[in-house]
């Protein structure tokens, strides 16, 4: 799996691998992505990009880059 969410998820697409967010939610382990613009139209990374891990409760596991804390969302 490649550094960086962007790279993740177009691997993950290019793989077949990708889901909707509904279904990871309730998928555990599944990983959960958000962007500020589409990673599979934009040339580049996009200015905001999210990656998580679903618990398959409709909750994440987040780690926060800033304060380094691993939060439940």
């Amino acid at each position: 799996m490649p550094d960086g969410s962007w790279k993740q998820y177009q691997f993950l697409h290019d793989k077949g691998a990708a889901m909707s967010v509904e279904d990871a939610l309730s998928t555990p382990g599944a990983l959960v992505f958000g962007f500020s613009s589409d990673p599979l139209t934009t040339v580049g990374r996009p200015t905001r990009s999210y990656v998580a891990i679903s618990l398959g409760n409709g909750k994440v596991l987040d780690i926060s880059e800033r304060a380094g804390e691993l939060r439940e969302m």
